[in-house]
């Protein structure tokens, strides 16, 4: 069983119970007070990890002499971990931070007066994407809506367009692949890497023992696959990672669109051809890069062209006579 994990100075003890806790917070405090080490108890922290429908542990901890507060989730290498591994913290910090990212690149393209759509796209794919996608194979499985919004912010900033525009509309003009794609693409990258690890590895065998089981990550993401139809192509270790990912992302690529035509025909709850995208569905079937975001055009003729093919252009047809 792995016991702990060991990162430059940081150090994380996993226990299967309270009292084998303890026992190695002991073992800690031993090895500190021999080397002459203190423990840090603002920094130390403990984690009861479970399903919701389990109540937290009334156990006391302590370590170096220092009493051992619980806490609802902990950051490791980046990564927010909550007490029911929803991961939902995570994506919340991870947005959180993107969206900074997102403001301090937008703020330079203003200062430069604009650039073209290649570029903004280079940009937000090399110093915000990075941030918003970061350790994505781990927690990609689900779909976050904070995730998406960052995405669908940037789409706006650069087509000029309010909040209100419809996400669908203009990520559909800007050529943008969906964030639930990419983070699709991250698992099932993650998953061919597993495939291929030397079976005495570590991190293999703790892989092949969890994916056992009847749910958690490799069940979900073999739930990817099965979307894709590429389950040959990801468990077979004669094929690199490079080439089954390059079949794997044209597949991707294709359920993401019609995903995206899915949701253009019902861009209004349930109801199918609703009013929002009635127009903009008549000109509109693929998410492709439009001309009018590609050519060098005034910011403000680029916006009224986003806004009156996603129907939020206030025309008197839209607002009422």
């Amino acid at each position: 069983m792995l016991s702990v994990l060991l990162y430059a100075d940081d150090i994380v003890l996993l226990a299967p119970d309270e009292i084998s806790l303890q026992r190695m917070m002991d073992t800690v405090t031993e090895w500190c007070e021999n080397w002459k080490l203190t423990i840090n108890g603002d920094k130390t922290k403990v984690v009861h990890f479970r399903p919701s429908t389990m109540t937290i542990s009334r156990s006391t901890f302590s370590c170096g002499g220092q009493s051992i507060q619980f806490t609802d989730s902990y950051k490791y290498l980046g990564v927010w971990l909550d007490e029911h591994i929803t991961f939902q913290k995570n994506a919340k910090e991870l947005a959180k931070s993107a969206s900074r990212a997102l403001g301090a690149v937008y703020g330079k393209v203003i200062s430069a007066g604009g650039v073209t759509h290649s570029v903004f796209s280079k940009l937000y794919s090399t110093m915000v994407e990075p941030i918003l996608l970061y350790g994505s194979g781990i927690w990609g499985f689900k779909n976050f809506s904070q995730i998406s919004t960052v995405q669908n912010k940037a789409c706006k900033l650069f087509l000029g367009v309010g909040k209100h525009t419809s996400n669908i509309a203009t990520r559909g003009d800007m050529g943008w692949t969906s964030t639930k794609t990419k983070l699709r693409k991250s698992c099932v990258r993650l998953l061919c890497k597993l495939y291929r690890l030397d079976e005495n590895r570590l991190l293999s065998k703790i892989w092949r023992w969890s994916s056992r089981r009847r749910k958690g990550w490799t069940f979900e993401v073999n739930k990817i696959v099965d979307k894709v139809d590429s389950n040959i192509v990801v468990q077979d270790i004669g094929v690199s990672v490079n080439n089954a990912m390059q079949v794997v992302h044209e597949k991707l690529i294709n359920l993401d669109n019609v995903e995206w035509r899915n949701e253009l025909l019902n861009d209004k709850g349930n109801q199918v051809n609703g009013n929002k995208l009635r127009t903009y569905r008549l000109y509109k079937d693929n998410v492709n890069v439009e001309t009018y975001t590609r050519i060098n055009i005034p910011k403000y003729q680029r916006r009224c062209m986003a806004m009156f093919r996603a129907g939020s252009l206030p025309l008197a047809l839209e607002t009422g006579r």
